[in-house]
């Protein structure tokens, strides 16, 4: 009887142990991206709000802002909705400045946090590539260059770039070749824009022929818009790779901050300020007629040079702006203009720190 219940007991325990294991076996199997995600699904334009430690985000419509959702520890946000790709910039809340960037896609979540703060996220037409800028501490002086980001693969590019990039000036040409401003450190250093390939890691210049220097550029398929300072004059005009040829526009402007591109109605928006004033104004130009026009004057007073721009389906554009100048400009409003009618819409109920965006 004895012997009975030892032979029991041991094939008990051997059921229990073979149990243990597979279930052991079948959660080490489970990475980071195979968990179950929950993906936004945020209309083409937003509005973000932020209140203190949260992110609210809003839709857009012709005549108001709706809330849609409400973010803890998130400052910044760049998606691509067709292809269901999403970036967030989320703030370390023990330590002041520090921040990382989580990618949520198809392919599951990841975090990226090799860098004390990261900032100017910038998605490939796509989304499956992504661009920023890092620091080694709280000080922009302790800046690491651009950094890429393969979101299909889950893993960082080796950029193998000769060129010192001047700031946030880069953009994607496509999903593998990005564009950027700066100076060529290798033999015979030279400045302009170039082009990095990313599948043949090959850099080359792209435009050197740049009529100062560049603070500002847009990329247009074949045309660049550029802004560009020397000694004598600040200038704005856009360059067409193909035939070598510009067209100038004679604004007195100081700085361009933001830009979009409207390619359904073939029209530009962008952000700059007055010469004369420093008064920040929205302009748009008509690439069929090659004309630029202020679209803002007495309402908004003044637009938020960081309030952030994007179009809709439909052609409207939304922006941040003042209505009063003598008040205090911690707070800002969102405004829609109308192109069809040439005016300027205020959406926004109550004035806060808001910031437009947008998939790209």
């Amino acid at each position: 009887m004895a012997l009975f219940k030892k032979i029991t007991l041991a094939i008990c325990l051997g059921l229990l142990i073979i149990t243990t294991s597979s279930c052991s076996k079948g959660k080490s199997k489970i990475s980071d991206s195979e968990k179950s995600i929950n993906i936004p699904n945020y209309p083409n334009t937003i509005v973000m709000e932020n209140k203190d430690t949260k992110l609210n985000i809003y839709k857009t419509d012709k005549e108001a802002i709706a809330k849609l959702d409400s973010l803890d520890y998130v400052s910044d946000i760049e998606y691509n909705n067709k292809n269901s790709i999403y970036t967030f910039v989320t703030y370390n809340q023990e330590e002041l400045g520090k921040n990382n960037i989580k990618v949520i896609s198809k392919n599951g979540g990841k975090v990226i946090n090799d860098f004390y703060f990261a900032k100017d996220l910038k998605l490939s037409s796509q989304g499956s590539k992504l661009a920023y800028r890092t620091f080694k501490s709280q000080s922009l002086d302790s800046a690491q260059g651009l950094s890429l980001y393969d979101i299909e693969k889950g893993k960082k590019v080796d950029l193998k770039s000769q060129v010192l990039i001047s700031g946030s000036l880069y953009s994607w040409i496509n999903d593998e070749e990005i564009i950027y401003y700066g100076i060529y450190s290798g033999n015979g250093k030279s400045t302009g824009i170039f082009k990095y390939n990313i599948k043949d890691h090959k850099e080359e210049m792209y435009l050197d022929n740049i009529q100062g220097y560049c603070t500002y550029f847009m990329y247009l398929n074949n045309n660049m818009l550029i802004f560009s300072k020397n000694i004598e004059e600040n200038k704005l005009y856009l360059y067409n790779k193909q035939n070598n040829e510009s067209v100038d526009f004679s604004v007195n402007i100081e700085n361009v901050y933001d830009g979009v591109f409207d390619k359904n109605n073939n029209l530009i928006y962008i952000i700059a300020s007055d010469k004369n004033t420093g008064i920040t104004i929205l302009y748009k130009i008509d690439l069929n007629t090659l004309k630029i026009e202020r679209i803002n004057y007495d309402f908004p007073q003044m637009v938020d040079s960081e309030g952030g721009l994007h179009v809709d389906s439909e052609g409207l554009l939304y922006y941040c702006g003042f209505t009063n100048l003598e008040e205090n400009n911690d707070k800002n409003e969102v405004f829609m203009y109308n192109p069809k009618d040439n005016s300027n819409n205020l959406i926004s109920i109550n004035p806060s720190r808001y910031k437009v965006n947008g998939s790209n």
